[in-house]
């Protein structure tokens, strides 16, 4: 067969405009987005990121305004970035170029504070620059809604997609910051959810940050389909503490757990609260096996002396058999341990008798740490879900930390 120099032109043509659109960033789906979790490993190169790949994923693959459709909308609520994500927020740039809306929250923490003005300076240029691009800043000195402490600040981290990759309304939920830290020195969670209601709650949390309206106790809860969430700061109450002593059971389950009985996995940044470590030891002691992988503690008053209580405690021997608890200690690599790394993540996962059902597996994460400030100052959220799917995913990456420490 002859090929003529038209046709070969215009293969060239054609190849050439392949190229460019594989290159090129997305805007219609090829695959729904599906719920499920991401977990970077900070000792294997290319997953150090996978956070931060996954959530550029979804941005790149939002729809921008066309003649039919407006654009879509993302909203962002972050506590601390630095320029070692600038990938990122190169992501939310050219969505708001083709025409999606987007909403960047950051606390005061690394952008309005001495020494890290300049990041401030650089988002509000961003915002001159690109009509659809807003910015707000907690006001310093407390989070955009928690106004308690001195120390109050916006801790939250998680993006929000009217539309992305083919799907409607879309959460995520990450322990991570955007920073190079939490990426190559910390392990981190996050979980993709799409939940109408879910999103139409965290819509309205993200909307009242926005207004930065001061409450000691927003206390805000919704729950929808297989997920729950908790906004902070609270008043009064402890719903880990309370959802623990009332809610799991530790014997009877026929498909999960260990011979019947419920497994409690946890791993913390901070783990201070007295209440939370004293309802995991009750579980211990009815037969649950509890195990608990979480960060060293901070070296200062009031925390290392409320660390100190929280291992004692999770330490007292048990009165009945058949329960356990093991502690598991991260941190920073040493010469005896140099894969050990610190745990960022924040997350207790359940597997067995809960909430009145046995054989269920539940994941509790989120920003939120098991410290008071947590609980009663910042910004937050603790999100529920019930997925043996996610459970399952959790679990590989507690057990992946635990063979590191």
């Amino acid at each position: 067969m002859r090929i003529t120099h038209r046709a070969v032109g215009w293969l060239t043509a054609l190849l050439i405009t392949a190229a460019a659109l594989a290159a090129t960033p997305a805007t219609s789906a090829s695959a729904k987005v599906t719920d499920g979790a991401t977990f970077n490993d900070p000792l294997v190169k290319s997953k150090q990121y996978a956070i931060s790949k996954r959530i550029r994923s979804l941005i790149d693959k939002t729809p921008g305004k066309t003649k039919k459709s407006g654009g879509a909308v993302i909203r962002v609520a972050m506590y601390v970035y630095s320029s070692t994500e600038q990938a990122t927020v190169d992501a939310l740039v050219r969505a708001a170029k083709r025409g999606v809306t987007v909403r960047l929250l950051l606390d005061s923490n690394n952008t309005l504070e001495p020494g890290w003005t300049h990041y401030a300076d650089y988002f509000r240029a961003l915002e001159r620059k690109h009509r659809t691009f807003r910015v707000s800043f907690c006001p310093v000195g407390r989070g955009c809604i928690g106004n308690v402490h001195p120390d109050s600040n916006n801790h939250n981290k998680f993006f929000l997609f009217s539309r992305t990759s083919g799907s409607k309304r879309v959460v995520v939920q990450s322990s991570a910051n955007l920073n190079k830290t939490n990426a190559v020195s910390y392990w981190n969670n996050a979980v993709v959810l799409v939940n109408r209601g879910l999103y139409n709650d965290y819509l309205a949390y993200f909307n009242d940050l926005w207004k930065q309206r001061p409450s000691a106790d927003y206390g805000r809860v919704a729950s929808s389909g297989n997920a729950k969430a908790w906004h902070f700061p609270m008043a009064a109450g402890d719903p880990v503490a309370e959802t623990l002593a009332r809610d799991v059971r530790c014997t009877g389950n026929t498909k999960v757990g260990t011979k019947g009985r419920t497994i409690v996995r946890v791993a913390m940044k901070d783990f201070y609260r007295l209440e939370v470590a004293q309802a995991l030891w009750r579980l211990a002691d009815y037969g649950c096996l509890v195990d608990v992988a979480y960060d060293e503690p901070a070296t200062f008053q009031p925390y290392l002396g409320q660390s100190e209580a929280v291992v004692a405690t999770l330490r007292r021997p048990l009165t009945k058999p058949g329960g356990k608890i093991r502690l598991f200690l991260a941190g920073p690599s040493t010469k005896a341990n140099p894969k050990r790394r610190l745990i960022h993540s924040k997350y207790l996962l359940i597997e067995g008798h809960f909430g009145g059902k046995k054989n269920t597996k539940v994941v509790f994460t989120g920003s939120h740490n098991f410290s008071y400030g947590s609980l009663r100052d910042n910004d937050e959220t603790l999100l529920r879900v019930r997925s043996a799917k996610i459970h399952d995913q959790f679990r590989g990456n507690f057990k992946r930390m635990l063979s590191t420490l």
